[in-house]
């Protein structure tokens, strides 16, 4: 899967797998002029470019978000931590 964002290509098939997981929440919907909170689960896979810049594919949504480094780091704390160690260099331990 492949897409442009802000003149920059993001390649599922050059990019580096790291995880998948799946997010979840709720989404609010417009039904018969009524608001109505939805749950959704979607899988999602991140990736890492070889120039060090992250993305996220949904795959529900078939879509592909460029994602921060910190929003990566914040995320892996509660997934990952042994990813995130791996990545970002070893943690003060508590």
């Amino acid at each position: 899967m492949k897409a442009i964002i802000d003149n920059k290509l993001y390649d599922t098939e050059k990019a580096e797998k790291l995880i998948e997981f799946k997010r979840s929440g709720t989404k609010t919907v417009e039904c018969w002029g009524a608001l109505m909170n939805l749950p959704y689960r979607h899988d999602i896979t991140l990736y890492k470019t070889a120039k060090g810049n992250y993305f996220e594919v949904d795959e529900v949504d078939n879509v592909i978000r460029v994602v921060t480094e910190e929003q990566v780091k914040k995320l892996l704390t509660n997934i990952d931590p042994d990813l995130y160690i791996k990545l970002f260099g070893e943690v003060e331990e508590g």
